[in-house]
């Protein structure tokens, strides 16, 4: 690596051990305590680490760190990464991208090619198309969790309790929203080129709740 690449380098660990620490103070934390819950969430972070992380004396901050010292602070790990109320950041060696602009695209919400010498924020162009159906087919999966546990309580109750036509439209009803959010889900891994991320079991219990057809899976 040339002087340039190690000296840009170590300013990105230098500026996410600042604000590790400014999020740390805000959250009415000690080094300790930080650590400690980092260690909760399954990763410790040892709170001489985090300490050499904040006063830069660490050239390098992995991306597990950034992850679990973001959770660990209850913030989004883009905070850590881009200060987004700079006016300037050095997005890349010599790339110099307003804070707001850069967080964007780190996060994946804004297309942007950094190889152009346009600015990014004034670049146009839609997000590439998979990232934009991976986004679609994890809400569609969030929504079908919701219905098959709305469906599995109703029908839970339906099958253990006596006729009861209010009950028995409402199982139906369940049962019709639980098949469409499983339709929809199946048909966005489609567009993915690959079969829902479901457990076979799973599957294999919507078949014989009359969720889905055999050939839908």
């Amino acid at each position: 690596m040339t002087h340039r690449e190690i000296e840009w380098a170590a300013s990105w660990s230098k500026s996410i051990g600042e604000r590790i620490g400014s999020e740390r103070r805000k959250a009415g934390l000690t080094g300790d305590q930080l650590a400690e819950r980092t260690g909760e969430l399954g990763y410790l972070v040892p709170r001489a680490t985090i300490a050499n992380i904040e006063s830069g004396r660490r050239e390098q901050v992995s991306v597990q760190e950034i992850a679990v010292i973001a959770a660990a602070l209850g913030v989004p790990p883009t905070v850590l990464v881009f200060d987004v109320t700079a006016p300037k950041v050095e997005l890349m060696p010599g790339r110099i991208e307003p804070g707001i602009a850069a967080a964007e695209w780190w996060a994946g919400n804004k297309a942007g090619d950094l190889r152009s010498k346009a600015p990014l924020d004034q670049q146009s162009g839609s997000l590439p198309e998979r990232l934009t159906l991976t986004r679609q087919t994890a809400r569609l999966q969030m929504a079908f969790f919701r219905a098959w546990k709305e469906y599995e309580a109703i029908d839970n109750m339906h099958s253990a309790g006596e006729p009861d036509p209010t009950l028995d439209l409402e199982w139906a009803n369940a049962r019709d929203a639980t098949r469409n959010a499983a339709m929809y889900l199946i048909n966005a891994y489609g567009g993915l080129g690959r079969v829902p991320d479901l457990p076979k079991h799973f599957i294999d219990k919507m078949i014989e709740r009359g969720i889905i057809a055999p050939t839908d899976r």
